[in-house]
């Protein structure tokens, strides 16, 4: 049995609310939680929707064929994305105040899991749509001007540095989530309450 079974099973035998923990608190936690979730997802939506238009003036400019398709490929990558984001990374928002502690505890840790999986999966679905589309301008302006292939090379090596560093603070992100998970289903962990 791996370690979220164990927490969900432990969450699900509890039958009467935790002493230690209320439902306003929880709830405050929850609440706390999703609008966090919002404001990244706000954030996102506006990063995509500037990398879009960007791209859409840029598009007007003469460029190699190779530099036009993964541009176009860059901007799927973008779709797709904010797609991901809203289908599976959306804040869920309901009031679950009048239920009981055991129910809105049970529904937060859902939400914080349903979270941490999609951290611990940005490398797949956040980054790799990106990928196809940066090698085509890579490999387009390496062929438009090959003396530039220190520039070239620089910008990958670069951006792969990026990409290493977004996929570390999102990993840490979903430890982060484990941790507060541990302290809502083990009454133990508790001892340092919001």
């Amino acid at each position: 049995m791996s370690r979220d079974d164990e927490d969900l099973l432990a969450i699900w035998k509890q039958e009467e609310p935790r002493m230690d923990i209320t439902v306003e608190e929880v709830a405050a936690r929850a609440a706390k939680f999703q609008r966090t979730i919002k404001w990244r997802n706000a954030r996102e939506y506006a990063a995509a929707a500037l990398v879009l238009v960007w791209m859409a003036f840029s598009m007007k400019d003469p460029m190699p064929g190779l530099v036009r398709a993964g541009s176009l490929l860059l901007g799927a990558g973008v779709v797709f994305v904010v797609v991901v984001l809203h289908r599976r990374g959306r804040a869920t928002s309901e009031d679950r105040s009048a239920a009981p502690t055991s129910e809105v505890l049970r529904s937060h840790v859902a939400e914080l899991r349903r979270q941490r999986d999609l951290l611990r999966d940005v490398p797949r679905w956040y980054l790799a749509p990106f990928v196809p589309g940066l090698l085509l301008i890579a490999i387009g302006r390496f062929l438009e001007q090959p003396e530039h292939w220190p520039a070239q090379l620089g910008f990958l090596l670069s951006t792969a540095g990026i990409f290493a560093f977004v996929a570390w603070l999102n990993r840490r992100a979903a430890r982060n989530l484990d941790k507060e998970i541990a302290k809502l289903t083990d009454p133990r962990q508790l001892d340092d309450k919001p």
